[in-house]
């Protein structure tokens, strides 16, 4: 299928390695006036990428909560696609 769309020899433009996760998340900005659960699908040192389970209109900048984790990170809104959201760690 890849070939098809022409991603066969696309470079992996990333500079860190990423690792499957499944770890339940929240986005909160004050943008929205909700917090928006989200999962983390996979983790690199740098970023994540967000599985949301409706579409919803985020701002460029947001702060991810983890619970499971007691941790909280600015983030900045990278790519979309679908339900997936790609996020680059500030």
């Amino acid at each position: 299928m890849s070939a098809l769309l022409g991603l066969a020899h696309q470079p992996n433009r990333r500079s860190s390695r990423r690792y499957p996760v499944n770890v339940e998340a929240k986005i909160i900005s004050d943008a929205i006036w909700c917090e928006v659960d989200c999962t983390i699908r996979n983790r690199s040192e740098r970023g994540c990428k967000l599985h949301l389970p409706m579409r919803v209109s985020l701002p460029a900048r947001f702060t991810l909560s983890i619970p499971s984790e007691g941790r909280t990170l600015p983030v900045r809104l990278v790519w979309r696609r679908r339900a997936s959201i790609g996020v680059e760690f500030l």
